[in-house]
């Protein structure tokens, strides 16, 4: 047994090992650097696709936010226009209210009235709040006179 265990170690002594390539290691370092800078750049997108789609529906949240604070500037000329309000008048929702007040100023022209309407619109979370203002001329039909979204 002895024997064929020598002459086993001296025939894989002569047998050469498997010749070694020195780029091997220089390769796979370049795989290594190629995949961290792929991996990288693949969070940077992911990272960007994420911000995109919070700007997004933050748009579409803003533009649904003024679209109520519209309406509610809508609702409130029609009031206006049916009760003629002499005082302040206050509407409010869940989504959106309204303030009408009657301004008290003295012109030459006694038969025209000023009113301030100031509009909220809201969102389901209370998160955003849009405020519009418009001052609205009463003679012989409402005129908005000015209008302006307040920050």
């Amino acid at each position: 047994m002895l024997i064929i265990y020598t002459i086993l170690n001296i025939v894989m002594l002569r047998v050469s090992p498997l010749p070694v390539n020195k780029q091997g290691g220089s390769f796979i370092l370049l795989v290594l650097v190629m995949t961290g800078f792929l991996a990288g750049l693949s969070l940077l997108g992911f990272k960007n696709t994420i911000q995109s789609s919070k700007l997004t529906a933050g748009f579409i949240n803003n533009k649904l936010v003024f679209s109520r604070a519209q309406a509610a500037m809508n609702t409130a000329q029609t009031h206006l226009e049916n009760t003629k309000t002499q005082h302040t008048d206050i509407k409010s929702s869940a989504l959106s209210s309204y303030m009408i007040e009657k301004l008290l100023l003295a012109g030459a022209d006694t038969n025209t009235q000023y009113y301030r309407v100031t509009t909220k619109g809201f969102d389901q979370e209370g998160l955003n709040v849009v405020t519009i203002q418009a001052i609205i001329r009463e003679s012989d039909q409402l005129v908005r006179v000015s209008w302006q979204q307040l920050p």
